[in-house]
């Protein structure tokens, strides 16, 4: 008789263990998907702080090459929109101009470069001497 009560008791144990395994397993899927999911956005913070870590470092290589003027005076090419700075003419990133604008304090004058000076030179020479 001992034979035939044995099995209910661990046919009980097993289904419940293998309940566990499922329900163990869905947890396990569910901690995976998360995970996914933090890893993207850790993924994504990185990449907006190396973003505006570029940024950052591309704003101070401009403000280095400007000139300290006391008046805020800052030049700007009207034909290419360099700006004018102690060691030439220095191209701005896109965007930087109307952030110039915006900023108070910051005297934004216009001239031309010495390289659109000549581009417009010999683009109208033909149609002066005509």
């Amino acid at each position: 008789m001992a034979a035939s009560a044995s099995p209910f008791p661990q046919t009980t144990l097993l289904a419940m263990l293998v309940g566990q395994a499922r329900q163990a397993a869905r947890i396990s899927r569910h901690l995976v998907a998360r995970a996914s999911a933090a890893r993207a956005a850790a993924a994504e913070a990185i990449d907006v702080t190396t973003l505006h870590r570029g940024e950052r470092e591309a704003w101070a290589d401009i403000l280095d090459r400007i000139p300290a003027d006391p008046d805020h005076l800052l030049i700007l090419c009207a034909y290419c929109h360099r700006v004018r700075g102690e060691s030439g003419w220095t191209v701005l990133p896109g965007g930087v101009e109307a952030e110039l604008h915006a900023w108070p304090g910051v005297l934004l004058s216009h001239g031309y470069c010495q390289d659109c000076v000549r581009l417009q030179q010999l683009e109208y020479a033909p149609a002066l001497s005509a």
